[in-house]
């Protein structure tokens, strides 16, 4: 774990990397809000004799700490079963599929080992219910590959393999499993603490309901009761709405950010021998994406973390015009 969380570090300078970059950044500071209220709260009146400096630098250090659990549980083996979770991963179904794609996935392993480069031992691949052709690595022990794939020749799924594997060796995908999983554990925070705050005014109002009950101001208690209540449900539905927006946002900086690292992992996976399985794969992509309309064009590449296959092409021509 340790080696993998040096190696996200590692990789978060890179320029490819800038959106995401600044969405954790972002993220710690959504967190130091919520830290900020809840330790005010837990204060209390000891809050004025407290120096300033002192509480900024407790605000800092807890928000720090507490994000930096997230990204320990991002990867170990509960950030692995989330992710597998929430991606729709499942068991390849039949003996002789699973048979098959191991015996591929073992192969184009043991081909990246003999080139020199270091992947875990501990790899586990699955598939996943789309038609379309397709495949995803979660972290550094997950590879997911598609229904749809899996009607494919063993070349070309060897070549989706090894473009796969590429993440991996990149270290592409340890920004993927943080954001999965540690953008959850804040999205959670925040809506905890929503509810805390929503919770405390209300208890307290309640006292005061109760007191203008006993007084007979029925009239004043509905009065409060409309105007207090619902503004604070209308101010705890903006927070969850905000939080839905602001994961989404998060979700659009980092498929960005995934969709410059495919172009490294298809020339890693056409450096490692894979070259022809793998473009002429993307030619029968790049042909469904033809037949699509504009709009369909565009939506695609909004929810999705890879470029066109027509991009993809180009730059694999650029790559290997370079070297000759």
């Amino acid at each position: 774990m340790k080696d993998q969380i040096m190696n996200f570090l590692k990789s978060l300078p890179k320029k490819q990397n800038i959106p995401v970059f600044v969405y954790f950044a972002i993220n710690l500071l959504v967190m130091m809000f919520g830290n900020l209220f809840v330790v005010s709260a837990a204060l209390g009146d000891k809050l004025q004799e407290t120096p300033s400096i002192l509480f900024g630098v407790l605000i800092i250090l807890l928000s720090v700490v507490m994000y930096a659990v997230g990204i320990v549980v991002s990867f170990s083996p509960v950030g692995d079963w989330f992710v597998r979770f929430k991606n729709g991963c499942k068991k390849i179904d039949g003996h002789e599929q699973e048979e098959r794609i191991n015996r591929l996935f073992n192969e184009v392993v043991e081909r990246t080992r003999k080139k020199g480069f270091d992947i875990p031992a501990d790899i586990k691949i699955f598939t996943k219910d789309e038609t379309e052709i397709n495949a995803y690595t979660y972290g550094r022990k997950t590879v997911c590959i598609t229904e749809g794939l899996l009607e494919r020749s063993d070349d070309e799924i060897k070549g989706v393999i090894a473009h796969e594997i590429g993440h991996i060796v990149n270290h592409d995908t340890d920004l993927l499993q943080v954001v999965n999983v540690a953008n959850f554990y804040v999205t959670i925070y925040a809506l905890v603490i929503a509810a805390i705050v929503l919770f405390y005014k209300v208890s307290f109002k309640a006292v005061g309901w109760v007191f203008t009950l006993m007084a007979g101001s029925i009239g004043e208690f509905l009065a409060s009761l409309f105007t207090k209540v619902f503004i604070d449900i209308l101010l705890t539905a903006f927070l969850a709405v905000a939080t839905f927006l602001w994961t989404a946002l998060g979700n659009v900086l980092v498929k960005e950010s995934m969709r410059m690292n495919e172009y490294e992992a298809d020339k890693f996976a056409c450096n490692i021998g894979y070259a022809k399985p793998f473009v002429l794969l993307l030619n029968e992509m790049r042909k469904e994406e033809i037949k699509k309309s504009k709009f369909k064009k565009v939506v695609a590449y909004m929810s999705s973390d890879h470029p066109s296959a027509d991009s993809r092409l180009r730059e694999l021509r650029k790559f290997y015009c370079s070297k000759a």
